[in-house]
């Protein structure tokens, strides 16, 4: 096996040893749901509520969407009951560069003064 391929278990689980790892501020509870890219960071909003889980799997499922990848190749890692959560894509660097690219930016800021 080369080193650009990922390593599956046989069960054929969807869960992998390597891949891109992410850090993603999730917003749960949201009427509206957005994937974005903010600087070194993705943004999800999602509206499923945080209980039992129900946000992460939306965070999941529409990360997979946005990304261009399957959703048994995007899994939370870290931060399960944070809002910083650490997910782990099994996508390449160029494909995850060209992923984001396509993903919409959130707008700067405005300073106080």
């Amino acid at each position: 096996m080369s080193q650009n391929q990922f390593s599956y278990r046989p069960e054929g689980s969807g869960r992998y040893d390597e891949g891109m790892k992410v850090v993603v501020l999730a917003k749960p509870g949201r009427r509206t749901e957005q994937v974005a890219w903010d600087g070194g960071q993705l943004v999800a909003s999602v509206n499923a509520p945080p209980r039992d889980g129900a946000a992460n799997r939306r965070l999941e499922k529409m990360l997979a969407e946005s990304l261009g990848t399957s959703k048994r190749e995007v899994r939370v890692i870290k931060g399960h009951t944070a809002r910083h959560k650490t997910v782990e894509v099994a996508l390449d660097q160029t494909a995850f560069a060209a992923a984001v690219a396509a993903l919409p930016r959130v707008p700067a800021q405005q300073p106080l003064f």
